[in-house]
């Protein structure tokens, strides 16, 4: 599908020695594949990026450990995304156990100003209960102005996608976070546990959204 509609699909693998799990993906013939074990030339992404560019406008990000995520979160942080003519828009979620999201920190007017990973935050910072979901909508022109500016200068030393809103704030371009998602598309699967968690909130949602959830829409 991805292909016939000349889409882009990030798929972000967590975990180190997961590379196979990325690999898995070539069996939809992506445009690209980043592989955890291999380190990241960020300017060749970008201008693979770039190229794909030219055949869209728009990038929908979403994680891919996140089944219990709605189509009618997508479409409704779409929908907000045109109105408001952004270089960014994310999808955010109000949970009471946030160990391991990122934060969403608001300025004194309670719009965005950042996302802070859970090992770089203040203790003020891990207290913040509005969180990432990893649920963006770019302007596809600004996330590869963004993406060429990225470094990996943090705790983790990585590459984290997660200061391209920051970034494009900085350069003057309208970001902002949409709490549309609810406190169940928080949830992920990495664990026999945190999957029984899943099965009992599906089988809690409505016939329709949980019949899309398990089509994987």
């Amino acid at each position: 599908t991805a292909e016939s509609h000349r889409r882009i699909a990030i798929i972000e693998v967590m975990g180190r020695h997961a590379g196979y799990i990325a690999l898995g993906t070539a069996y939809g013939q992506p445009d690209i594949i980043l592989v955890p074990e291999h380190p990241l030339d960020i300017e060749r992404l970008v201008e693979r990026v770039r190229h794909l560019y030219d055949l869209q406008k728009n990038v929908v990000i979403v994680c891919g450990d996140s089944p219990m995520l709605r189509p009618a979160s997508v479409t409704g942080l779409l929908a907000e995304f045109s109105q408001r003519r952004a270089a960014c828009l994310l999808g955010t979620a109000i949970t009471g156990d946030a160990a391991g999201l990122g934060r969403i920190v608001r300025g004194p007017d309670g719009r965005f100003h950042s996302i802070v990973e859970e090992r770089d935050a203040t203790l003020a910072e891990k207290a913040i209960r509005e969180v990432n979901m990893s649920t963006y909508i770019f302007e596809a022109g600004d996330l590869l102005a963004a993406l060429a500016r990225l470094d990996d200068v943090n705790a983790a030393g990585e590459y984290y996608l997660t200061d391209c809103p920051g970034l494009l704030l900085a350069a003057g371009k309208v970001v902002d976070a949409v709490t549309c998602l609810d406190a169940s598309e928080t949830l992920s699967v990495n664990t026999p546990e945190q999957l029984a968690e899943v099965a009992a909130a599906l089988a809690a949602r409505p016939a329709a959204a949980g019949t899309a959830a398990a089509n994987g829409i």
